[in-house]
């Protein structure tokens, strides 16, 4: 994702991307390491997830955090330090939305296993423009 992007996220939703958990002191943030494509559904996720961290306690608040967003076996993935069954309900819907939209340009899209790279989330236009590896096949267990 451009920095830009990544920019205005970290701006727009401060308690998602800023905090500290004590019993989590050397988590950090990792990033946000996706397509474009996807920066509708991220956004739609920073600010649920804001709104119900505002709604926890003062003394609590600082608990829940964003470590990391990326693409994972083709869908989006967003990690937490610490997130309520709300929050893991929202995270499971953006991941879900995540396989129908195209990660890089944001149009419809759906898996795609192509000849050179891993999974990945595209629409036709740039299924011709991204390599996409077969996913390894699973070794055959040898049998002593």
């Amino acid at each position: 994702m451009k920095d830009e992007l990544i920019w205005a996220l970290a701006f727009d939703y401060p308690r998602v991307y800023i905090g500290t958990r004590r019993k989590y002191e050397t988590a950090s943030f990792q990033g946000i390491v996706c397509g474009d494509g996807w920066e509708p559904i991220v956004r739609w996720l920073s600010a649920a997830v804001e709104r119900l961290i505002e709604q926890e306690p003062d003394d609590e608040r600082e608990f829940y955090r964003c470590i990391e967003v990326r693409e994972r076996f083709g869908g989006l993935e967003f990690y937490m330090n610490d997130a309520t069954d709300e929050m893991v309900k929202l995270i499971k819907i953006a991941t879900a939305e995540s396989y129908k939209v195209c990660e890089f340009c944001g149009n419809p899209g759906s898996l795609r296993q192509d000849s050179r790279r891993g999974a990945k989330t595209l629409c036709d236009g740039c299924r011709g423009k991204i390599v996409v590896l077969p996913l390894a096949a699973a070794a055959s267990v040898p049998r002593f």
